[in-house]
């Protein structure tokens, strides 16, 4: 983390964009990371609005961009017009630098506004690597990186994503914590906060108000306890904050918001195409799969609405290639998915499949349109290592699969798999 000390914060907007623009942007690599007005992205006229959000993905702006969770919190905020949700990303150590040397504080994508003048700024805790980044992103933003040096005037700090499943390795970083699934609880902190500025409520009794919503973790409310075992759990030690927080879980996965309007960058992403989830959760139960645990129960989203959205994404983004995520996607109910992606045009790429689940007329329904990788997730070498992690595939499953591809016409296959 860097040490230099935090930069200014007293800048305006215009200030931001105008040395973002005229100083800074013709030294870096990759410019287009921080400049923002990409087709379909939302602007709005802050002096209109009840509620202001900034999205912070602690990581590079093609790596946040390829994040599907990130587009789905960004559609909910800004699908009510007296709402906004902008984004913002780590920047290179390069952008870093001339930031600092310039006083430019981490800013919102759309509008240039620095970090501080949001009312919420909400991380994606997506692995703990980036947890540094964090760190640094608030102090880039004139911001004290520990929750408890804040003050009145500082936006309210809130993480979720699977890193959150565990928050208190982050816990004095932030202000509060949204477990689990988000797409209702979002829109239920959005409107706790819009209410409580129209009420005039200071900052502290915000976060107390955001403590009442299921599945919101407000660590200054709890202590840390060691059980006779030596584990650590936590315990309430205010007043009126359940005793045990439990994660958010969506229902039904065809009614929650997905977006139609993907934003379109100006520059190659990580997974530059559209991505559509098409179930969450996993029934398989592999050992090692966090995911496979904290995602759980298995929800699917329905095919007419699948399509539904897949054509709304093609017509706005002028993308030729669906990505279909999920855990399992091969283990979806309706093996109709791949004709209905093939029917418009699109080519359809299915990562990381199971070789149990891959099959000559899969494969004939994905290379119908225009051949895409294929990868598959034997995770092991031996069958004595994959009966250990509960795989539950084998080397024929393997065979098989490998077969039905080249059969097909594929002339390669990606393999996944995990050492130590």
């Amino acid at each position: 983390m860097n040490d230099s000390p935090q930069v200014k914060i007293s800048v305006t907007p215009s200030q931001v964009e105008k040395t973002v623009c005229d100083s800074i942007i013709h030294k870096v690599q990759k410019p287009t990371r921080y400049m923002g007005y990409e087709l379909n992205s939302v602007h709005r006229d802050w002096k209109k609005l009840s509620f202001k959000m900034l999205l912070a993905f602690p990581d590079v702006y093609e790596v946040g961009m390829s994040y599907v969770g990130f587009k789905i919190l960004y559609n909910i905020i800004n699908s009510n017009p007296s709402w906004v949700a902008e984004r913002t990303f780590a920047p290179w150590p390069d952008m870093e630098d001339q930031m600092r040397a310039n006083g430019v504080p981490l800013y919102g994508l759309q509008s240039f506004n620095p970090a501080r003048n949001y009312d919420v700024i909400g991380f994606t805790l997506q692995y703990e690597m980036t947890y540094t980044n964090v760190v640094n992103m608030l102090i880039l933003s004139g911001i004290e990186p520990l929750s408890k040096d804040r003050g009145e005037d500082d936006p309210i700090i809130v993480a979720g994503g699977p890193c959150a499943s565990n928050p208190e390795p982050m816990a004095e970083f932030m202000d509060a914590f949204d477990l689990g699934d988000g797409e209702e609880s979002l829109a239920e902190v959005a409107e706790t906060v819009e209410r409580c500025k129209r009420d005039g409520l200071c900052r502290s009794d915000i976060v107390r108000e955001l403590a009442k919503i299921p599945g919101v973790y407000v660590p200054a409310y709890y202590e840390m306890k060691v059980s006779q075992s030596g584990g650590s759990y936590v315990v309430p030690k205010v007043q009126g904050v359940p005793e045990r927080v439990r994660r958010r879980v969506v229902s039904d996965l065809s009614k929650t918001p997905f977006p139609e309007e993907l934003i379109v960058p100006y520059m190659e992403l990580i997974h530059d195409r559209i991505a559509v989830e098409v179930m969450r959760g996993c029934s398989r139960g592999c050992r090692f799969c966090q995911a496979g645990i904290i995602y759980r129960p298995v929800r699917e989203r329905n095919l007419p609405t699948v399509v539904d959205l897949v054509g709304k994404m093609v017509e706005s983004t002028g993308y030729e290639e669906i990505s279909v995520m999920s855990l399992s996607s091969a283990d979806h109910s309706d093996k109709a998915l791949a004709d209905s992606y093939c029917d418009m045009g699109v080519s359809i790429s299915l990562p990381s499949l199971r070789v149990d689940s891959f099959s000559i007329d899969l494969a004939n329904q994905i290379q119908r349109t225009r051949k895409t990788g294929l990868t598959f997730a034997p995770e092991a070498g031996t069958q004595r290592m994959r009966d250990r992690i509960n795989k539950g595939v084998t080397e024929e499953n393997l065979m098989s699969a490998a077969q039905a591809a080249f059969e097909s016409g594929w002339t390669s296959v990606k393999l996944y798999f995990m050492l130590g």
